[in-house]
């Protein structure tokens, strides 16, 4: 192929030329190199204020982008395990904003670092141009990049690059060129390594106002409670509790502040997150003690229209004094006393292998209710303006029932004290046989509406009741229990899959404003009037028997197997009848709130925040990754400006004037004059009949005439 003519240029030959530039270049060259080296140009003018901009603007971008995202994923991992979720400002945002958040960040971070990996190409083809040495035929290629955009995959692509000067240098570069290159490709899956650290998570709602019933009622739910099994084991909030007390003769349960959610739904209850608002709080606490017993016997009232039950009577005593959380009540002195007639199994009902127990709540018609005999209060009161004692519940638990049913038999049917066992006082029978032993137990069941914030960073547990594999008829208790609290060792709330109650200091006292008072004493009038003896049930108990629920493993027309199941196997788990009671007694309550719920009609406002599912960062992994190809860029970036500041002299870069003048040298106007019609490979091949060689290595370097420009070296 013939290079093209233009009739107003007279050309010399071309070998000709050829020849005597290569003489000349060789005797500039060693000239040159005679020369000390022209000193770097350190000032960051030659950069450009465009460039300026990328490197200072990306450089300060990139690291507060990442700081964002940092705090977005500790905020969002901390609201995915619910910590302090209220503060959480994830939880205020809609959570689809999380992935939006990052899919924008993302698109930031690509766009500055596709923005500063143009301007380290453009000084890494500098640095080239100036200190390493490229062909001649990509002299143009490598000095106009300078002043155009483009990216460190145009230097890769740009052939087979021949290194003889600089080995450490150019393995350098050429290894920054090859990094750069793979973190712009890493860069185009930022969103994905992001998401990477995404998963569904259960974190909190954005507080709403709700309304919520109020507990106000001043009737009495009439219902025998005692015969039916609860239809749910509702969660509930309690307040950091005191622990378990077991001394020698009582044991004490300490205040245990238990709050009612005022939330029908059985769905919405174990999704409760916070909650701020009005809602009924009990102290279920129980203290059992070691009465002092005298004028013991049996009364079995044969001249009744139907037989009752055997009853074991007698007084009981205690000393007020001798026991801390103990204080005088209305009327009381330091050693109160009060009767009792408690009934007891039948002789045919008696089994060593079965454990009987009777709960009795001591009375009499001028006594108000049924346990409150006794002028006993128990100390720091939940509701203090009450003009009554606390309540009093005797449990009378049979020893042993062959020796029970021989002092039946006997016709001299007496018992004396025997000492006691922790909080049991134990009775003996004429042989000097341990048969029967009793304990005193006080509890409070009155209530008070507070408003009070209740929390929690889990999903409750509302466990359902369900029979027993290994006793069949009973039911099993054990999730029950553990939600309860009633072991020796009670777990934390999260592993009771209940809520959180703040501390009492923390509740107000609700200002009902309501045509109907809320009845403290309701949960004690509905409970004791749903205990046989308290009507005429004769079936059941003689009215002249105190008010009580026999709790035997198995019977007819006692209290259902539900509670029976419960009460007994925390006895027998724990050993405390404090526990005991305890359980059974929460139980009892919540049934009495759940089913009056729904009929109450004053509302109020409450905030409430539940549960649900959002898509959030729950791990590090991709974040971290990216962190390394983002901290790569920089180092990249930092490491090219400073190399280029300091070994260039020549280069500016956006300059496009000087990129086309530097290159424009008598090595180089050959070709461009001549082959301007060519391609870069028919350049080559004509090149290869021609002594210029056009593969070899030059460098940009100012020349003796003082030009700089682009000249071969040997």
């Amino acid at each position: 192929m013939q290079p093209p003519t233009h009739p107003s240029v007279t050309y010399s030959s071309l070998e000709d030329q050829g020849a005597a530039a290569q003489n000349h270049e060789m005797m500039t060259c060693n000239e040159a190199h005679q020369e000390p080296p022209s000193k770097p140009d350190m000032s960051l003018r030659r950069l450009g204020r465009t460039s300026l901009r990328t490197l200072f603007l990306g450089s300060l971008v990139l690291p507060l982008i990442f700081i964002f995202l940092a705090l977005l994923w500790v905020d969002a991992i901390k609201l995915a395990v619910d910590q302090d979720a209220q503060k959480s400002w994830v939880s205020r945002l809609n959570t689809d904003w999380t992935t939006r958040l990052v899919t924008i960040s993302t698109a930031v971070i690509r766009t500055a670092v596709d923005f500063q990996a143009t301007l380290a190409t453009a000084m890494i083809a500098g640095i080239m141009l100036e200190r390493i040495g490229i062909p001649l035929h990509k002299a143009p290629f490598y000095s106009i990049i300078r002043a155009v955009d483009v990216a460190p995959s145009n230097l890769l692509l740009a052939g087979k690059i021949r290194f003889k000067r600089v080995t450490r240098a150019s393995f350098l570069i050429y290894t920054i060129i090859t990094v750069e290159v793979l973190v712009i490709i890493a860069t185009q899956f930022l969103s994905t390594i992001f998401l990477s650290d995404f998963d569904n998570a259960t974190v909190p709602s954005p507080f709403n106002v709700t309304t919520v019933p109020i507990f106000t009622t001043n009737d009495t739910d009439l219902r025998n409670l005692w015969l039916t099994p609860p239809s749910s084991s509702w969660t509930f909030a309690e307040a950091p509790s005191d622990p378990l007390l077991i001394e020698a003769d009582f044991h004490d349960t300490g205040h245990v502040y238990r709050g009612l959610l005022p939330l029908e739904d059985d769905v919405e209850r174990p999704k409760l997150r916070k909650f701020a608002g009005p809602l009924p709080i009990i102290d279920h606490r129980v203290t059992c003690l070691s009465p002092r017993l005298i004028n013991l016997g049996f009364d079995f009232n044969n001249n009744a229209p139907v037989q009752s039950r055997p009853r074991l009577v007698g007084r009981a005593l205690i000393n007020i004094a001798s026991y801390p959380m103990l204080r005088i009540g209305n009327g009381g002195n330091e050693e109160n006393s009060g009767n009792f007639t408690c009934a007891l199994p039948s002789g045919d009902e008696l089994d060593d292998s079965k454990r009987q127990i009777t709960l009795c709540w001591p009375f009499s018609m001028n006594d108000g209710l049924p346990g409150n005999a006794w002028k006993i209060s128990m100390e720091d009161r939940l509701v203090p303006s009450l003009d009554i004692g606390s309540q009093v519940v005797l449990v009378v638990d049979v020893v042993n029932a062959s020796a029970l049913n021989r002092a039946y038999q006997s016709s001299k049917a007496s018992f004396s004290t025997g000492g006691n066992d922790g909080p049991w006082a134990v009775l003996k029978n004429i042989r000097d046989v341990e048969t029967l032993r009793v304990t005193a137990c006080l509890t409070e069941l009155s209530f008070q509406n507070f408003e009070a914030n209740i929390h929690s960073s889990w999903d409750a547990r509302e466990p359902r009741l369900s029979l027993s594999r290994e006793n069949p008829g009973s039911y099993n208790t054990e999730a029950l229990r553990w939600q309860l609290g009633a072991t020796l060792n009670r777990d934390s709330l999260d592993e009771r899959g209940i809520l959180t109650l703040e501390p009492r200091p923390e509740w107000t006292t609700f200002n009902e404003a309501t045509n109907i008072p809320a009845d403290p004493l309701y949960f004690e009038r509905s409970l004791t009037s749903a205990l046989p003896g308290q009507s005429n049930d004769s079936f059941v108990f003689l009215s002249n028997t105190n008010p009580g629920v026999r709790v035997p493993t198995e019977a007819v027309f006692f209290a259902h197997t539900s509670h029976v199941n419960l009460f007994q196997d925390t006895l027998n788990d724990t050993k405390s009848p404090a526990l005991a009671l305890q359980a059974v007694l929460t139980r009892m309550t919540q049934m009495l709130y759940y089913d009056r719920i729904t009929q109450l009609d004053e509302r109020r406002a409450a905030w409430t925040s539940f549960a649900t599912i959002a898509f959030l960062p729950v791990r590090w992994t991709g974040f971290v990754g990216a962190v390394v190809i983002i901290a790569t860029h920089l180092a990249i970036v930092v490491t090219v400006t400073v190399l280029f500041l300091k070994v260039t002299v020549h280069s500016h870069i956006g300059s496009y004037w000087q990129a086309i003048a530097q290159v424009v040298t008598k090595d180089t106007i050959p070709i461009l004059e001549q082959l301007d019609g060519m391609k870069d490979k028919e350049i080559k091949t004509w090149a290869k009949d021609r002594p210029l060689d056009i593969k070899q290595n030059g460098i940009l370097r100012r020349r003796e005439d003082g030009r700089v420009a682009f000249s071969m070296v040997p």
